[in-house]
């Protein structure tokens, strides 16, 4: 019992998982830390989150608490594609549609909006419809 309290008492706290830094990281953005928001998107991207690596596109692509950058957020929204994060595919797809930060590729949007729609991201599967 004594070990259990020093082992609990000396900080051997588990770290957050890929899942709580992103829910940590909204919480920060919601609170308008980006910073704070930042870090923990990065820690999140880097074990290989979608939602992560997403959320950190969405503060380069609006210049939140970073410098804004169009091409980074465009590889994040890629990297967010590639791990399966519908979100991160359709924020590609309109970054391609609009030909921001990439070069302008209508195709490659609606393809982006594709497979955004097939993992389950529903605005994705309405923008499809209108684009139709």
């Amino acid at each position: 019992m004594c070990l259990c309290c020093v082992l609990i008492g000396g900080g051997l706290m588990a770290e957050p998982n890929p899942e709580e830094l992103v829910l940590l990281g909204i919480k920060s953005y919601e609170k308008q830390d980006f910073s704070k928001a930042k870090g923990y998107f990065e820690k999140a991207c880097d074990l290989n989150n979608g939602g992560g690596c997403s959320n950190l596109g969405v503060l380069y692509q609006n210049g939140q608490g970073v410098e804004k950058d169009l091409i980074k957020a465009a590889y994040l929204y890629s990297r967010a594609c590639e791990l399966k994060d519908g979100w991160g595919c359709s924020f590609l797809g309109v970054l391609y549609y609009n030909g921001d930060g990439v070069k302008q590729d209508s195709k490659k949007a609606v393809a982006l909006f594709e497979k955004a729609c097939k993992l389950g991201y529903k605005k994705a599967c309405e923008m499809l419809k209108e684009l139709r």
